[in-house]
């Protein structure tokens, strides 16, 4: 079974719009799991918990600003049935990393890949759970990077799966939030990006590869 997971992040309107494309696009059977971050906590920590207590054997998290389309979980669900020796996989979109936004093939490819995007994270839950999950000190960013080159590490592919697209609308809850409240997203991307060259001894951020780091002992 694939366990489907949403957070919701106080932007009513933007959610509304998810997980009702979730429920128009994709096709029994799959387990939905909407959470409402009420508190805007570590997210991360939210999405080990009910990885953790899931009974599924893949699992994916969508970012509540995202637009799910037809057919979608169908085509996740044939590379999950062809693809073997993977840890992570995601989807290509309008606004990610940016081998994710090229052209999106009408055809069966999927790219092997450095690192992705997590608007949408699909993993085997087996090897989540042995990976240790998503790594709770990021406050928001870089985890998506982090977790990619643990699966890299451990001797598995990360995979881009290029007839799949999500509608990608890039942080809006988070920015909606700064606005409001003030909170300094800025500076917490800094200090993510300041814990993740820490902790793969990196000398900078921007433009690092997998090659880098592959022979550091710190992560």
């Amino acid at each position: 079974m694939i366990e489907i997971f949403v957070s919701k992040f106080n932007n009513p309107e933007l959610e509304k719009n998810c997980v009702e494309a979730i429920l128009k696009h994709t096709t029994e059977p799959y387990h939905l799991t909407v959470y409402h971050n009420e508190k805007n906590e570590n997210q991360l920590k939210y999405s080990n918990y009910f990885v953790n207590k899931s009974k599924a054997d893949y699992f994916i998290g969508l970012g509540s600003d995202t637009i799910v389309t037809e057919g979608w979980l169908d085509k996740i669900r044939e590379a999950i049935e062809k693809e073997s020796n993977w840890g992570f996989m995601s989807v290509m979109t309008d606004c990610g990393h940016p081998s994710q936004q090229k052209e999106v093939l009408n055809y069966y490819q999927v790219d092997e890949m450095e690192r992705l995007s997590g608007f949408c994270s699909i993993y085997p839950v087996e090897i989540y759970k042995k990976l240790g999950g998503l790594d709770e000190n990021f406050q928001f960013w870089c985890s998506d990077m982090d977790y990619c080159w643990r699966v890299k590490k451990a001797g598995l592919r990360v995979l881009l799966l290029r007839n799949v697209f999500i509608k990608h609308l890039g942080s809006q809850s988070i920015r909606k939030e700064e606005r409001e409240t003030g909170r300094d997203y800025n500076k917490m991307h800094l200090e993510d990006q300041e814990y993740f060259k820490n902790k793969w001894g990196l000398k900078g951020f921007w433009g690092v590869k997998y090659e880098d780091a592959r022979n550091t002992a710190n992560n």
